[in-house]
Parts: C-alpha cells; sequence; structure tokens
C-alpha cells in the first residue's frame, strides 16, 4: 500500500498506556499495528484481516479479525464499512493529497496578494514618473555635481603633470615626507610655474651642498613658505628665473631624456641653446617650438631666423 498518511505523527507516551491498558497480548499486538496503519492512511486503513495479518509471523488472518472485532467492541477502534479508524487519529492524521491542497490554496492566495502588491506598485510607478519637462532638473542637479568634483586646473589653465612633483622632488637635496612633498608641490604649483620651481631648488640644492641633512628643511616646508621667492634662489620681482638657469635646466633634462616637457618649452632657452652649439633640428624634434629651419645653413643664421619670425609675431599683434 502506498503512502498517504503523515510520516509522522505526535504520540504522547501517557495516552497511548493508558489506552492499552488490561488489553491482552494478541490486542495490543493487533491494536498497535492498526493505529500504525491508520495514521499512514491518513486517518483510516482497509478492514481486511488477511492484510493486516500480513504483519505478524504467529497471527494468522481469522485471529486479526476476531481481535479486531474486540478492539471495536472496546471502543478502541471503529469500523466505518469496510474501513477502520480511531478517533483521534482521524482528527490528527492528514493525508498527502489534503496537505497538497492546503498548501496549493496558501500558494494561490499569496500569489493574488503579491499580483496585487505588484500591480499597486506599477501604478504608483505611473504616477510618480516625471514628465519630459521636470526630468531636466535632476539631469541638472547630477551634472552640477559632476561639474564641482572635477578638479580645477592651476592658474593658468595648465593641468599639473604628476611627472613634474618627481622631477622638483629628485633635485631637492633632503629625501623625506614625500607625501606631505606631494602635496605642498600641488599647492605651489597653482601659484609659480614648473620652471621656476625646478630652478630654486636646484640653487638650493648648490646653497646647502655639504651640508648635514638635519639642518636642512623638509621638502614640504620649502614649498609652503614659497622659498622659490627668496632672492638668492631666483631673480627678479616677480620671482621668475632668469634666463641662464632655465638654460641650465634644460641642459640638465636634455642629457638625460630625448623630450623635453611643456613647461620647459622657450624660445629665449632655445636661442640659447642654439648659441651654446645644440643641434638646431634636435632641439625642435624635443619639443622646443621653433620655427622651419627652411634654408638655414649656420648656428648664426637660425638664431637671426628664430629673432625674424618673433618680430614678425609681435609686430601683428
Amino acid at each position: 500500500m502506498s503512502r498517504r498518511g503523515a510520516n509522522w505523527y505526535k504520540r504522547e507516551p501517557h495516552a497511548y498506556l493508558g489506552g492499552v491498558r488490561g488489553l491482552t497480548e494478541r490486542q495490543h499486538a493487533v491494536y498497535g499495528v492498526v493505529l500504525e496503519l491508520i495514521y499512514d492512511g491518513g486517518g483510516r486503513c482497509p478492514d481486511d484481516p488477511k492484510w493486516i495479518a500480513g504483519w505478524f509471523a504467529n497471527i494468522g488472518a481469522a485471529a486479526v479479525r476476531r481481535t479486531i472485532l474486540e478492539l471495536v467492541g472496546l471502543g478502541k477502534l471503529q469500523a466505518e464499512g469496510d474501513m477502520l479508524t480511531n478517533k483521534r487519529a482521524k482528527n490528527e492524521a492528514k493525508t498527502d493529497q489534503e496537505l497538497r491542497e492546503n498548501r496549493s490554496k496558501t500558494g494561490q492566495k499569496g500569489g493574488k496578494i503579491s499580483a496585487e502588491l505588484r500591480s499597486q506598485a506599477k501604478e504608483n510607478n505611473k504616477i510618480d514618473q516625471p514628465s519630459a519637462s521636470t526630468m531636466v532638473q535632476p539631469e541638472k542637479i547630477r551634472e552640477d555635481k559632476i561639474r564641482k568634483s572635477t578638479p580645477k586646473p592651476p592658474k593658468g589653465g595648465r593641468d599639473i603633470d604628476s611627472n613634474e612633483f618627481e622631477e622638483w622632488y629628485d633635485c631637492y637635496p633632503r629625501k623625506v615626507a614625500k607625501g606631505a612633498a606631494r602635496r605642498a608641490f600641488t599647492k605651489a604649483r597653482k601659484r609659480a610655474e614648473q620652471v621656476d620651481l625646478v630652478t630654486a631648488v636646484r640653487a638650493y640644492a648648490a646653497k646647502v651642498a655639504g651640508k648635514d641633512k638635519e639642518f636642512i628643511g623638509y621638502p614640504a616646508r620649502w614649498l609652503n613658505g614659497e622659498r622659490w621667492l627668496d632672492s638668492d634662489e631666483a631673480t627678479g620681482a616677480s620671482g621668475e628665473a632668469s634666463i641662464e638657469k632655465r638654460v641650465d635646466v634644460a641642459k640638465d633634462w636634455l642629457s638625460r631624456n630625448d623630450d623635453i616637457p611643456t613647461w620647459m618649452d622657450s624660445r629665449e632657452t632655445a636661442e640659447m641653446l642654439i648659441k651654446e652649439g645644440y643641434d638646431y633640428e634636435k632641439l625642435r624634434r624635443a619639443g622646443f617650438s621653433l620655427p622651419p629651419r627652411g634654408n638655414v645653413v649656420n648656428i648664426g643664421d637660425a638664431v637671426a631666423e628664430i629673432t625674424t619670425v618673433k618680430a614678425v609675431s609681435c609686430n601683428a599683434v
């Protein structure tokens, strides 16, 4: 017989022992098996003595039939047509079919509620959906946030090259507190050109050469104190480095690199380098803004050509 009832049931030992008290050995055995079959059958089992006797090795079908009649007479079992049942088991046991039906009903109820909630949410979305005109305001707010969060370039409209700090830091005579130095350098670059900072720090390094490191200030302090404006480390009231110092910086750079950074590009620097024997085309390839050489055949002509182009540019302005 296939299982149709509960896989387990609540059994109270005190109630069961009270129920079987006074039964004979055969009555107790048959009652126990039939009770399990009733729970297994979802509250009832067939009144079939031959089938029930199959659970015993020494009790035949006739003896099972007589014992069932005795148990019915004692009120332990109830006969319903060709089925046997028990009052408590009938109330407690549920068939698999009943359980599936209950779960199905519960699921259907939950599904209806879920569908109603989704429908209500959809309606709310329709109500809250902004029109084309009202969508402009959130978009404007988003763009404003992006614009505010975008870092502003330093004064003069130039972005700070990440390599600029490394170049300046390499020249500083004391390598300490690099993180603080980087932050100070970023602020300093908004107030000064790269060439001025590099030229000034090279002059400072030359001045303190040979000194004990403990007598040399931290790089961040040098920058925060705007030491590049010191008279012995910069020239001119504006703090701009002299052309000679610019040329020295360019020479040192070209000795180690083939290309120059944007901040180093200076017509005056290129003129001085050409006068000192640097190749015209090599300087152009390095990144100096020199005019096409044309028919220039010597250094003097090159310098003259630069001067002529510069004069023409000034007259045009």
